[in-house]
């Protein structure tokens, strides 16, 4: 397939992409890494290891990453939504076309 039909089938499946969805600052709850087995609360030492925990045994995020699909009924026509066109207060990171 195409670098378009990857990007697709990532958005699609909720995986999120390195400097899209992942930034620097970005902790592993806010993109379910720990909900896929990704992250061990058991072994290991790494930055930023008690605030993971942290989160993981006493908190929440602040942040999540969430999918929204349009219905082919209601999904807006015309260029794909942009960082530049969302409200305030709402993270946009990603978006495609479903393929048909």
């Amino acid at each position: 397939g195409t670098p378009e039909d990857r990007t697709a089938a990532d958005v699609l499946a909720g995986w999120p992409q390195l400097g899209a969805e992942i930034e620097e600052r970005t902790l592993v709850q806010e993109v379910r890494y720990d909900d896929i087995g990704g992250v061990s609360y058991t072994k290991g030492c790494y930055t930023g290891q008690e605030t993971v925990a942290r989160l993981h045994f006493r908190g929440h995020t602040n942040r999540e990453l969430k999918g929204l699909v349009w219905e082919p009924a209601t999904r807006p026509e015309g260029p794909m939504p942009s960082r530049d066109n969302v409200p305030s207060g709402v993270g946009f990171t990603s978006a495609c076309r479903k393929p048909p």
